[in-house]
């Protein structure tokens, strides 16, 4: 039999080769996904980049499933909450404001503040075509900003 000491040794050393060998096989497992992931975000990006150029181009029809691809993905955190907006304006352009509301309800933890929420809502309704709401909206989101003394770029209803 072995002494004590010698038995320490011997299961220090297999511990060792055990976490060497384990350590091998998960760097391998975790690059995969680690470069799985930056594809994906590649991807998210891409279908953001995308989805904002037609939004530019009022182009709701096409950028509304490239905006819920990029969600879908792994797009930055701090690019979420626009993109959950950007989309909400795709849906109100698409006539589908429930779900628009729904959608800027849930992004609106990620807003700034409660004036950039109002604006957002009043995207939605100028791009339904409900320029009186959509003016309701903007007009809640000045009087906030002059409340709160704070400056802010607020759209107008064409």
């Amino acid at each position: 039999m072995k002494p004590p000491n010698q038995t320490r040794l011997l299961i220090r050393r297999y511990l060792l080769a055990f976490a060497l060998s384990a350590s091998v096989c998960f760097s391998g497992c975790g690059s995969r996904r680690s470069n799985q992931l930056a594809s994906e975000r590649r991807n998210s990006q891409t279908a953001y980049d995308q989805a904002s150029k037609l939004l530019s181009e009022q182009d709701y029809r096409s950028a509304e499933p490239l905006y819920a691809e990029a969600l879908a993905g792994q797009l930055p955190p701090d690019m979420v909450a626009p993109a959950m907006i950007e989309r909400a304006e795709c849906l109100g352009g698409l006539g589908r404001i429930p779900e628009a509301r729904t959608l800027l309800e849930e992004s609106r933890e990620g807003l700034a503040s409660e004036i950039e929420y109002h604006i957002a809502l009043g995207k939605v309704f100028r791009a339904a075509g409900e320029k009186k709401q959509a003016e309701n909206e903007f007009k809640l989101a000045r009087t906030l900003a002059s409340r709160q003394r704070v400056r802010v770029q607020i759209p107008t209803v064409d």
